[in-house]
């Protein structure tokens, strides 16, 4: 009889020991998160699909946006459906060279034309695995973040030709380009500047062109570049008019 009360108070003495070891450590984890220090968040708009309160929205319009003197913009440029890529180059436009030629001399001319600016000291075009498609600023914001960049800089830019314009004459057409932009500061969130810049083109049909289609994309095509070098322009103007 003694060594069944022994083996019963062993068994109960060694389930004792092994129930203390996890009690202590879930107190010790409970303790450490408590200790953890909650970090402020330096953002605004933590996110676009956020519904804004009456404090937030006050804190928005009582807070000053304070660019860096000198920084890092990132670029994302938002497709259009009102892109003419497979009306110029057929469906497989991205198979074409002249289509790739097109897109990084728009690249290029806003890059120079934002290198002018005094408080830019990088361009980074965002690539697209970043984004996945998803052109909402919370997304394009994240990117550009994990880029270390300051200022996001999102443009998007539709063309079409006039169906009817004064200027058709059987040999001219006349086409026009929408360029819209926003710049976005990544810390706050804020967007302290915006635009939309609208510019028209004409084009002749020449003697070397395999068609009428030729004439109507040089047309479209000067009035893309005119509308981003606008835009571009106007930002840069924008960061030197803020003061350091």
């Amino acid at each position: 009889m003694k060594r069944i009360l022994l083996a019963i108070y062993l068994i109960f003495s060694v389930t004792a020991c092994a129930a203390s070891p996890r009690e202590s450590e879930t107190f010790n984890i409970q303790r450490h998160v408590s200790e953890f220090p909650v970090q402020e968040e330096i953002s605004i708009l933590r996110s676009d699909q956020d519904v804004l309160s009456e404090k937030k929205l006050k804190s928005i319009f009582s807070d000053r946006v304070v660019l860096p003197k000198k920084g890092h913009l990132a670029i994302i440029k938002v497709p259009s459906s009102e892109d003419p890529f497979s009306r110029f180059y057929g469906n497989d436009y991205w198979l074409s060279e002249s289509y790739h030629h097109r897109e990084q001399e728009h690249k290029d001319l806003i890059s120079r034309g934002l290198l002018n600016s005094n408080r830019i000291i990088a361009v980074t075009f965002v690539p697209s695995l970043l984004t996945a498609g998803d052109a909402s600023i919370s997304v394009m914001r994240e990117a550009s973040t994990r880029l270390q960049a300051d200022l996001l800089l999102v443009y998007k830019v539709k063309s079409a030709l006039y169906k009817k314009s004064t200027i058709n004459n059987g040999d001219m057409v006349k086409a026009f380009s929408i360029c819209e932009a926003l710049l976005l500061d990544i810390r706050t969130g804020l967007i302290p500047y915006t635009t939309s810049v609208t510019r028209e083109s004409s084009a002749l049909k020449q003697s070397a062109d395999q068609g009428f289609h030729d004439a109507e994309r040089r047309a479209e095509e000067s009035a893309v570049l005119s509308a981003l070098g606008v835009v571009a322009d106007e930002v840069t103007e924008f960061l030197r008019s803020v003061p350091q």
